[in-house]
């Protein structure tokens, strides 16, 4: 099975007022395997919320997804 490659893209808008410069970012994750198990998109779905939660107030999107 070949590899499983999800990409997220992170785009924080800043708070100015707050010193808080807006910024892009990606996270690209690799499952060798190409199989992590679970229901189909549960896994990605899994880091989106993870990837939100860890920039907090950043749009955060599967890359080919909006």
């Amino acid at each position: 099975m070949p590899e499983l490659k999800i990409t997220y893209d992170i785009a924080y808008p800043g708070e100015p007022a707050a010193g808080l410069i807006p910024f892009t970012e990606t996270i690209t994750v690799i499952v060798e395997s190409g199989d992590p198990g679970s229901f189909h998109g549960e896994f990605e779905s899994f880091f989106l919320r993870a990837i939100e939660e860890w920039y907090d107030g950043a749009h955060v999107t599967i890359r080919g997804e909006e």
